[in-house]
């Protein structure tokens, strides 16, 4: 994972009503445009506008010492949430679902003439989003096409991820973020609410609904039972999602953040409660996504020491088809030396092998290991303190399934600009 993030606010004041300040935010660019690109892209962009916001529009405009004054306080950032900050969190979730999800593995995969509709969204629009292509590959394989019905919720939980590694690093979670990672854990359990398993039991079913897709190919590639006979059923997938949420505990710092600290406090972030261990904040984290052999549990522990962030993570794939299990260690801030920051992530994997082959083939295909692991840099280009730097990374992986990352083995980069506050930025 390419990514670009330094040191951690020192002694940052502790007006909490103040702009939260991140240790940096960056714009990237690489060949496929892909969903860890997308992540900070849209992560970037509504920190931007929640800033900008905030200069015309504060979060306090009169004094709410006494209940009444504080009531309408409430009422005032409730309906700027819902008129201004809700709708841009919607709109560049969707975004992330779509161009940097379901278009991404179409780049990936030689779709040509990708396209996108994105529409206002609510209350200016009626919302959602598609993404639609012209011309296709002439053969594309099971495994394939289960990644791309999945790759939105898939790009969803990267974005995910890499908030919470924001907020790792700075002990802190802003409440207007918040709602970015509310959108992303919850993906799953909304697009299953208004998803309909029965009438894939219909002849001829339309697979145009993500989800849908996502089980009939995977329940036909793995076991071509009949429909009556599935052995995966979505109700258990939304089931699971529903549990993992509901016990990671950046799901409720971001629901009380919302709520209680910007709605009734007016505060832009505050410091979240972890535990301990001399000079280390650690965190657990839980999640769960989709992979192409079924869905896999995601078990998280984050530390923090010094301006450093390190995710632990254990990848547990559901064995209702195949087994498969993966390690992630990701850390921002890894080495510094001077005012160049360095950032690492290396992945381990045994999972079913992904074939380019016929469907009794794919079927049939044994486990084996898979790696990846990367690096990213970021240096000063302008002398003075200017809180610009540029960014470069570079990696390597196998053959196999990482959320956000080709299927194939290969080399991949990124380059881009990051904007470091502390560097520039005194507040």
């Amino acid at each position: 994972m390419a990514a670009a993030l330094a040191l951690v606010p020192a002694a940052r004041a502790a007006d909490e009503k103040g702009p939260w300040i991140p240790a940096s935010l960056q714009i990237g660019f690489d060949a496929k445009l892909s969903a860890e690109v997308g992540a900070d892209d849209g992560i970037a962009l509504d920190y931007a506008e929640g800033r900008l916001e905030d200069r015309f529009l504060k979060p306090s405009l009169w004094s709410e010492e006494r209940f009444w004054p504080h009531l309408a306080g409430f009422g005032y950032r409730a309906a700027r949430s819902f008129l201004l900050d809700d709708p841009v969190a919607a709109w560049l979730t969707v975004a992330q679902h779509e161009v940097f999800g379901h278009g991404y593995r179409g780049r990936e995969n030689g779709y040509r003439n990708i396209g996108y509709e994105l529409p206002l969204p609510q209350p200016y629009g009626r919302g959602g989003g598609l993404t639609r292509w012209v011309n296709q590959p002439d053969t594309i394989t099971f495994d394939r096409i289960v990644v791309m019905s999945m790759a939105g919720v898939e790009a969803q939980m990267v974005q995910s991820e890499r908030q919470k590694l924001y907020w790792t690093q700075s002990g802190s979670l802003d409440t207007r973020g918040a709602r970015l990672y509310l959108e992303g854990v919850t993906s799953i359990i909304n697009y299953l609410s208004v998803t309909h398993e029965s009438d894939l039991g219909k002849p001829n079913p339309d697979l145009s609904n993500d989800m849908l897709e996502y089980i009939w190919f995977l329940n036909e590639k793995e076991d071509n039972r009949p429909f009556a006979d599935w052995r995966l059923h979505l109700k258990r997938i939304q089931d699971k999602a529903g549990l993992m949420a509901i016990i990671d505990p950046f799901f409720w710092y971001s629901a009380w953040g919302l709520v209680a600290k910007e709605y009734w406090q007016g505060r832009a972030f505050f410091r979240y409660p972890s535990a301990p261990l001399g000079p280390v904040r650690m965190l657990p984290s839980f999640g769960y996504g989709l992979g192409p052999w079924g869905p896999e549990y995601v078990f998280e522990g984050l530390f923090a020491t010094e301006g450093r962030a390190l995710s632990l993570a254990y990848r547990l794939g559901d064995d209702t088809f195949r087994r498969s299990f993966g390690w992630d260690a990701v850390s921002l801030g890894l080495l510094q030396a001077g005012e160049c920051v360095l950032d690492g992530d290396i992945h381990f994997w045994m999972q079913p092998r992904l074939l380019e082959a016929s469907v009794a083939d794919l079927r049939s295909a044994g486990r084996r290991p898979g790696f990846a692991g990367g690096l990213n840099a970021m240096s000063p280009i302008l002398p003075g303190g200017f809180p610009i730097r540029a960014t470069a990374g570079a990696g390597w992986k196998s053959s196999g399934y990482l959320p956000g990352k080709d299927l194939g083995e290969g080399a991949y980069w990124r380059i881009g600009m990051a904007w470091t506050p502390n560097a520039g930025e005194a507040e």
